[in-house]
Parts: C-alpha cells; sequence; structure tokens
C-alpha cells in the first residue's frame, strides 16, 4: 500500500478535499481514512447536485472525491458538473460500482473502491502531485506568452519598423510599426519579396547594400530608400541591417530596423524645389529685360523652368482666337513634332477627357496642380510624352493680358505632389511677371489688331476685309477671273440673346465663326461685320451663277446641322445676300455695300437669298426714308388707331371693339399695320408702338363713355416682343391704370406661335393679367400648333377663328368640319369664340347655326376711327332700332374700302 511520507504530505498544506456521498456510513469511513493520514484535509461532504454546485464554488475544492451511485443524479453527471465548473480540478471516484473502471475515458482523474480504502489517500497525493506538475507548466508557459507578448508590445511600440529577411529576401519577420508606415499588416509582409516594396529606382542601392553588410565593408550608416506604401504612395526610410548567421557562421538572412524620414526628407525636397522656383524667377526677371517679342519670350520662359527650374518639359498654351481651345505655342524639354499644333479645348461641362486641368486654370485664372492618380491627371496633359517620362504631377498656370486669360504655362515634374501650397505661390509670381511682359510687349501689336479684327470672333473686320478684297480684286482683273461675295445674317440671333442671355448669343457667333474657318480652310476669305453679320467670298473662272449659287450652298450646308453652345443646342438659319465681280461693284466698298443691300432685301422680304440688282438699290434708298419717316412717327407717337365692331352672333349687338394700328404716310395716305410692323420690329420700335397702342385705346373708350357709349371691351393685339419683356404686365395694368376686376374693359389677342415660344413665362404673365380680370383670346386659331394639353393650361378664355376657315364654309366641307371642331373644342373648354372676316349673309347665318357666340368682319363694319366708330355704335345702341328677323343690328359697310390683313404681331 503507498503510503505518503512526512514532507510529501506537509507540501501540499491543508487540502480542501469535496466528498460527493449521500450514504452517512460511508462518508464516515471515508473521511476517518483521511483523517488517519499525514494529509492535513479540510474535508466538506455534499449530497446532490445543488449542493456540489454549491460546494465547489463556495468551498475551492483542491480536488472533488465522490461516490457513483447517488439519490436523484450519478457519478457521471457529478463529473460532468464538476468539469462544467472547474475543468481542471481533480477527480476520484469512490464506488464498487463496477461502471467506474470506464469513468477515466469519461475525464476522471482516477477511482478507488470503497471495498480498498487504503489507496485512497495515495490516489489523492498522486493527483494532487500530478495537478501541481500541470500548473507549474501552465505558469511557465503563461509567464513565456506574457514575456512574448511584452516584446512583441514593445516592439510594436517603438517608432521604428523591425524586421528580418531569409537569405532568399523574403520577409520571416514585422512588427505592427509596418502598417503605420506602408500600411501593410505584418501578415501581409510575411513570405514576401522585400525589394517588391522597394520603389524600383532604389532598388539596385538596397541589393547593393546588403551586399556590402554580408561582405563585411558596408558603411555604419543607414541607407535612405523610397519604399512604396499600400496606397501607391512613397515613404523614406532609414534602413539599418545585420546579418543573421547560422552555427555554421553560413549567412541565414538579416535583421534591421527602419526609421520613417519622409517628413524630413519632404521637408528637404520642399526648400530644394521653392530654392530652383526662386532661382527661376530671378533667371526670368533677368530674362524680361533683355527680350523684346512675345514668341521668344514665351520660349525663353520654357527653357529656363526646365533647365533652371528641374522640370522634365514646359510648354505654353494660348487661346486660339474665338474659341475656347488653346494650342501649343511655345515649349522646351519635348520633341517639336510631339507638340506642335496640339490642341485642347477647355469649355463645357464638364469638360471633354485630357483638359480639365487646362479646364480648371483658364476658368478659374488660378494656378492649379495636379498628382498621379487624381482625376485632373488621368489622363494627363501630352499623356504618351508624359507616361514615356515619368510625369507624375503637372501644374497650369494662367497667363492674362488686361485681366483676360489668354493662355496658359504648363510645367511636367517627374516627383508627385511637385506643386505644393507654397510652390504654386511662388509659381504664380512667375506667371504674373510672364503676363505683365506679355502685356507690355502685345500692347502695340493689340492695337493694331483692335483695329483691323473682330475681338469676339477673331475673323476680319470691315477695315480689313475691305483691304483683303481690293488685293483680291486686284489678282481678278489680271487673271480675268469672277468674285462672288455673300453677306448673310443668323436668323433669330436677338431672340437668343433676349431668351438665353447676351454670353451665350456670342458663343453662339464664335461657334459659327470656327466653322466657317474650318470649311474656308483658313480666315482670309471670312470676315465678321458686326451685328451678326458674316461675309464669304469664292472665286473662280465659273459663271458668276454657278459661282454665286455655290458660295450660297456652302453657307447653307454650315448650318444644316445643330449647334451645341453652353451644353444647348441651337438651330439656326441664315438670310443671305450676293453680289459679283465685276457686275455688280468694281471696288470692294461697292461690292460690299451691294451684297449687304440683298441682304436686307432678304430679311425684309421674307427670303432665305438674294442677288443684288440695280433695282434694290433703288428700293433700300426708298426704305431708309420709311425708316426715318416711321422713327420720327414713334417720337411724335403720329399714329392712329381704327376700331372693327365686334357683334354677337345672336342679337347683333355690338359687344366689343378690336383696335387696328394705322400710319398716315405724308404722300401715300393711310397705311395698314401689315406694311409698316415688319419695320418697326426690325428697327426695334415695336415694343414702343405697342405700349402706346395700350394707352390709346384706353384714352378712346374713355372719351366714349363720357359721350354716353355702353361700356364695351376693347381687343388690343400684342406682339411677340411686347410679352417677352419682364415688365410686360406692368405695362398693360398701367393702362387699365386701377380699374377694379370686375370692370376690366381689356381683351388681349396673342397669336399661337408667340405661345409656344417661352409657355411656362407667357402662361405666368398671362395668368397674373387673367387674376386681374384682363380676358386673353388666341388670335388666328388653328393656322399654327397648340396641343390640347398646352391648351388646356393657357389662361385663356376666348378663341378667334381665322378667316381663311370662315371663307371656306361655304364651299368647303373640309373648312366646314373644322370650324365645327373648334366650336366643340371651345364649349368643351368652356371659352368663347369669335369668327373673323364675316363678309356674306351666308358666313353669318352658317356661323350662327354652328353655335359660334361672336361675329366680326366687313359684313358689319369696316375698321373706323375712333370717333366714327363712336358714332356707329351709338346708331346701333337706340332702343327704338329693331333688327329684321334673324340679322344683326349692325348695317352692313358698303362695298369696298381695305380688306384686313395679318402680321405676325400687332393686326391691322
Amino acid at each position: 500500500m503507498d503510503t505518503p511520507g512526512p514532507g510529501l504530505a506537509a507540501g501540499f498544506g491543508k487540502i480542501r478535499v469535496l466528498l460527493v456521498e449521500d450514504e452517512a456510513v460511508d462518508a464516515t469511513l471515508a473521511e476517518a481514512n483521511l483523517r488517519r493520514s499525514a494529509l492535513d484535509v479540510e474535508l466538506r461532504c455534499v449530497g446532490s447536485e445543488d449542493e456540489l454546485r454549491r460546494g465547489i464554488r463556495e468551498f475551492d475544492p483542491h480536488l472533488v472525491v465522490s461516490d457513483f451511485t447517488l439519490r436523484g443524479f450519478d457519478g457521471y453527471a457529478a463529473l460532468a458538473v464538476t468539469r462544467e465548473m472547474a475543468p481542471a480540478l481533480p477527480f476520484i471516484f469512490l464506488s464498487d460500482n463496477a461502471r467506474v473502471e470506464g469513468s477515466l475515458g469519461q475525464g476522471a482523474t482516477d477511482f478507488v473502491r470503497k471495498t480498498d480504502l487504503s489507496r485512497l489517500v495515495p490516489t489523492i497525493e498522486r493527483a494532487l502531485r500530478e495537478k501541481a506538475v500541470i500548473d507549474a507548466k501552465h505558469l511557465m508557459e503563461s509567464e513565456l506568452g506574457e514575456s512574448r507578448r511584452r516584446l512583441s508590445d514593445i516592439l510594436d511600440a517603438t517608432r521604428e519598423w523591425i524586421w528580418e529577411i531569409d537569405s532568399a529576401g523574403h520577409f520571416t519577420f514585422s512588427n505592427r510599426f509596418a502598417q503605420d508606415s506602408l500600411g501593410y499588416s505584418p501578415e501581409e509582409i510575411l513570405g514576401r519579396d522585400h525589394l517588391e516594396l522597394v520603389h524600383p529606382d532604389d532598388r539596385g542601392a538596397v541589393a547593393q547594400r546588403w551586399a556590402g553588410i554580408a561582405a563585411g565593408y558596408a558603411p555604419d550608416s543607414g541607407l535612405v530608400a523610397r519604399w512604396l506604401g499600400r496606397d501607391g504612395g512613397i515613404r523614406w526610410l532609414d534602413c539599418r541591417a545585420v546579418t543573421v548567421r547560422d552555427a555554421g557562421c553560413a549567412i541565414r538572412g538579416f535583421r534591421g530596423a527602419a526609421r520613417d524620414v519622409t517628413l524630413g526628407q519632404q521637408h528637404e525636397e520642399k526648400i530644394a524645389r521653392l530654392t530652383r522656383v526662386n532661382e527661376l524667377l530671378s533667371r526670368f526677371n533677368t530674362a524680361i529685360g533683355r527680350i523684346d517679342n512675345g514668341p521668344s519670350l514665351l520660349r525663353e520662359s520654357c527653357r529656363l523652368a526646365v533647365e533652371y527650374g528641374g522640370y522634365q518639359f514646359a510648354v505654353v498654351f494660348m487661346i486660339v482666337p474665338g474659341t475656347s481651345s488653346v494650342s501649343a505655342s511655345a515649349w522646351w524639354g519635348i520633341d517639336d513634332v510631339s507638340v506642335r499644333a496640339r490642341q485642347y479645348q477647355f469649355g463645357g461641362d464638364p469638360p471633354p477627357a485630357g483638359s480639365v486641368l487646362i479646364a480648371q486654370a483658364m476658368q478659374s485664372g488660378s494656378a492649379v496642380a495636379s498628382t498621379e492618380g487624381e482625376a485632373a491627371f488621368h489622363p494627363a496633359i501630352l499623356p504618351q510624352e508624359s507616361a514615356a517620362r515619368g510625369i507624375r504631377s503637372v501644374a497650369a498656370l494662367p497667363l492674362s493680358v488686361d485681366g483676360t486669360s489668354v493662355g496658359l504655362l504648363t510645367l511636367h515634374a517627374r516627383e508627385a505632389n511637385a506643386f505644393d501650397a507654397e510652390v504654386l505661390v511662388s509659381l504664380q509670381k512667375i506667371a504674373a511677371e510672364m503676363s505683365f511682359a506679355l502685356q507690355y510687349l502685345r500692347h502695340e501689336d493689340m492695337l493694331q489688331r483692335m483695329s483691323y479684327f473682330d475681338a469676339l470672333t477673331g475673323l476680319a473686320n470691315r477695315a480689313l476685309w475691305c483691304e483683303r478684297l481690293a488685293r483680291r480684286i486686284q489678282s481678278a482683273e489680271s487673271t480675268n477671273s469672277q468674285i462672288a461675295l455673300v453677306a448673310f445674317d443668323l436668323d433669330g440671333l436677338s431672340v437668343i440673346n433676349d431668351g438665353c442671355g447676351r454670353d451665350v448669343g456670342d458663343r453662339l457667333l464664335q461657334r459659327v465663326a470656327e466653322n466657317l474657318r474650318g470649311a474656308a480652310g483658313s480666315s482670309e476669305r471670312i470676315a465678321y461685320l458686326g451685328s451678326g453679320v458674316f461675309s464669304a467670298f469664292f472665286e473662280g473662272t465659273a459663271q458668276l451663277a454657278d459661282l454665286t449659287e455655290t458660295c450660297r450652298t456652302r453657307v447653307e450646308s454650315l448650318l444644316e446641322e445643330p449647334l451645341v453652345v453652353e451644353g444647348r443646342e441651337v438651330r439656326v438659319s441664315a438670310r443671305i445676300g450676293a453680289a459679283r465681280y465685276p457686275d455688280d461693284g468694281r471696288d470692294p466698298q461697292t461690292l460690299l455695300q451691294n451684297a449687304e443691300i440683298a441682304l436686307r432685301r432678304a430679311k425684309y422680304g421674307g427670303d432665305r437669298f438674294v442677288r443684288y440688282s440695280p433695282r434694290l438699290s433703288t428700293d433700300a434708298a426708298a426704305r431708309l426714308a420709311l425708316e426715318a419717316q416711321l422713327r420720327q412717327s414713334v417720337k411724335e407717337e403720329s399714329f392712329e388707331l381704327h376700331y372693327q365692331p365686334i357683334v354677337d352672333a345672336a342679337t347683333g349687338r355690338i359687344t366689343a371693339v378690336e383696335s387696328l394700328l394705322r400710319w398716315r404716310h405724308p404722300a401715300e395716305g393711310l397705311v395698314s399695320a401689315g406694311q409698316i410692323i415688319p419695320i418697326l420690329e426690325s428697327l426695334g420700335l415695336i415694343e414702343q408702338v405697342g405700349a402706346w397702342v395700350l394707352r390709346r385705346a384706353a384714352t378712346d373708350r374713355r372719351a366714349w363713355l363720357e359721350r354716353g357709349l355702353p361700356a364695351m371691351r376693347v381687343a388690343v393685339n400684342v406682339s411677340a416682343a411686347q410679352l417677352r419683356r419682364a415688365d410686360f404686365v406692368e405695362t398693360v395694368l398701367g393702362a387699365l391704370d386701377g380699374t377694379r376686376p370686375a370692370q376690366v374693359w381689356l381683351d388681349l389677342e396673342v397669336t399661337e406661335s408667340m405661345l409656344m415660344h417661352d409657355i411656362d413665362a407667357s402662361m405666368h404673365k398671362l395668368g397674373q393679367l387673367r387674376s386681374h380680370g384682363v380676358r386673353i383670346a388666341i388670335d388666328d386659331f388653328g393656322t399654327g400648333y397648340s396641343s390640347l394639353n398646352r391648351l388646356a393650361r393657357l389662361p385663356i378664355t376666348t378663341l378667334k377663328i381665322d378667316r381663311s376657315f370662315v371663307h371656306g364654309v361655304e364651299v368647303d366641307r373640309r373648312s366646314v368640319a373644322i370650324v365645327q371642331t373648334i366650336l366643340s373644342l371651345s364649349r368643351s373648354l368652356g371659352l368663347r369664340t369669335i369668327a373673323e372676316g364675316i363678309e356674306t349673309d351666308r358666313q353669318r347665318a352658317l356661323l350662327a347655326s354652328m353655335g359660334c357666340d361672336e361675329l366680326q368682319g366687313y359684313l358689319f363694319s369696316q375698321p373706323l376711327p375712333a370717333a366714327e366708330c363712336a358714332d356707329l355704335v351709338l346708331k346701333c345702341s337706340r332702343p327704338n332700332r329693331r333688327a329684321s328677323a334673324g340679322r344683326p343690328k349692325v348695317p352692313a359697310c358698303k362695298a369696298g374700302g381695305r380688306r384686313k390683313s395679318r402680321s405676325p404681331s400687332l393686326s391691322p
């Protein structure tokens, strides 16, 4: 039997034994056996699972001795509870149950039979010794792990990168500092070739340093080299290393440390860059004093930037006149073939790929820099040349003259982030000096150019154009060739200027100039004469008619496709006037003047193309005289308003009158609006005349009321130019002079085409007037284009059926169908209808039977002066006057008189 020695027993101290036993006799025997031993035992006995759990938790035993057969739960359950609460606690079964022999495989430490209690104490001692050995081992492992963790924490806490590589150059160890410096975790670095993380330009130096260390002759100082970070950036590391050798002194690799010196290195580089820039500024100031022309100054600036600024190459781009593009004008450090005639467009939103940096600089007027990886850098300016030279940073420095950008200096560097804020400030000083020098050197040239070229389009102006024509005419005389000259004007330019802004109109002119220049092959054959008028000529030996037609066709073909201006698609057409040498003039002034006379005839006559003839000069003189007379009439407000009655279709009573503009010509007498309104529009006077019409209509109506006439509504036609004005609503309300909405007498007549131009703005203005009681009528309805959706949205009250449909109702079924459709549509929308141009009783009867509300035409009265119209209204409104059955109360006018015609804006 094993018996414990005194020393062994004493070494355990007081041993706490938790006895799991529900039989009192067995518990007493076990306790007696333990008391007889040399062990100092403190015993606690439990008999259930709850007591076992409480005993482990509160008694904190050194081991558990358990019976196998228990009431309520068995020994395996007791073993499971013990392993759950104290996995390392020794567990000994004390039982005669045959199943205890298999308990060792279930996690029990040992077992003792109750019939052999003498083995209990030795078994306990052995279990405690094994537990002590295990605890000691765990303690050593814990202390070793703590030491390793402490060392790892120290290595990770140090501000250096601790690393180790094997003989093949692959990482075998790295501390956490690599993640702070390079962005790689130790796990990502292990196993990688260390040279993969070294900048390609420094790999040779690093490999050479390791070879020197291995041979024993490397210098003691560290090696500062560039390493590649995970984000593609560069970090400067100062590395020191020692060899790692095996027992046989063979080199197993290298172990070392590296300090991140990026900030210091960057600081040194910044100082070096600023020093170079200051040197460049000094050299440039010297160059300004000795260079007397712009091209030489630009080229010398590029040379100094490369040779003293340290940049790989430099290019100056200057604006191509009349465009939103720049082209290379001077360069250094790059082949002429690579950069000559290279252009970049900086307009548009967003700007074209490859022009982002240029666009930013030109649009902001400030220096802009970009480095590799940024959106503005890829694709870089001159991408192929930049890639070949390893360019990683680009700066664009705008050049300006008189506050206007004229170009930019671009600098290209191999260093990443070569243009920080401080460097850009210094470089901007150079750009400012260049701009000042250019402004000084180009002052005389610019004055000369301004006298010969149009500033907006860059094309020849009238003076230079005549000089060029003179040379061409001289050449044509000697070669017996002919010249076709055209002057053409862009339709709707004033509408674009008013609706989209003057800037858009200017850009449109520039785009047209670009297209003309491209089609002509040079700017020698084209000119811009101002006010939207261009000129071009063609020469040859063909028949003049053929040559002129060729000239016309080329101009029209240039305008077939829409132009994209400021992101908007704009369609334009042209009115063209042509003159021919020698038939229409033998000197440039006469030839150009006659082409412009033909152009004016095209504009006023509504033609697209007009060839000059001597008769046009006579017409032009008459036209000038007429324009002068109209200007004077507008100034003196010497126009007249005539009024045509509008009658109720059912009762024949006069319900309203329409005001119609007239002008009394000094020689020809009364002239209708159809003849003068196009001229007023071309002179920009239609808005003044329209405002006068409103005021005069209000004055005439007040006079009628004073004479005792019944209150009638007065219709006034509105021009497109009036409706576009911002103060249109205020002008109309001013004519009403505070009249309450319920008493407002004014009807405004507008055409469908006017509303469709800018429907939202028109709706807003007309809606405001409608809220003040003004009624809105669509004149000439059915001749324009109105979608039902738009028509339903318009704040209108009346549709006026055009006279062309009224005249056809007597003989044309289609006209009848159209009129019936308009009347049905009006009723559906709750609108009143007026039929214009009623001239026969049958027309009156048909329109009345169809349900038309009101009628107007020569059947009832021609337009009359205000006083005569008042007499007619008084005559028709007398109580004792009765209409014959079905006939209107207004007497039909006598045959003859001027019939009513229609203009696009004001009705005649």
